[in-house]
């Protein structure tokens, strides 16, 4: 795995705002995306702008092998699971927050079919 961070989903009250900051400040380009716009180096997008009433906040993606086991795994370390596997544009993913607090995906590609 060349990276444990595989995707980003920032929730901000003000996506345009938020995307004309980072597209200032460190270049990012904007694409479009299944219903919302995307940061991006060059071609390859590797954040979604999601609006949100609540606060705003970034929810980290951690690609896993076995996301049915990262889930037994967050519960035994002590955490909660705040959304069950649900199937993504990309992959399967769950939510799962903290003994601390902070919450973080969980995801997996789809298998490849033999």
């Amino acid at each position: 795995m060349s990276t444990p961070v595989v995707w980003l989903d920032i929730r901000t009250t003000s996506p345009d705002a938020t995307a004309n900051f980072f597209t200032h400040v460190l270049g990012y380009t904007l694409q479009p995306g299944p219903g919302f716009a995307m940061l991006a180096v060059g071609d390859k997008p590797f954040a979604g702008l999601l609006p949100t009433e609540a606060p705003s906040t970034w929810l980290p993606y951690f690609e896993v092998e076995d996301l049915d086991r990262a889930g037994e795994q967050a519960v035994q370390g002590g955490g909660t699971i705040v959304r069950e596997r649900t199937k993504g544009p990309a992959g399967d993913y769950l939510v799962a927050q903290d003994p601390g607090g902070v919450l973080a995906a969980f995801w997996c590609a789809p298998r490849k079919e033999l």
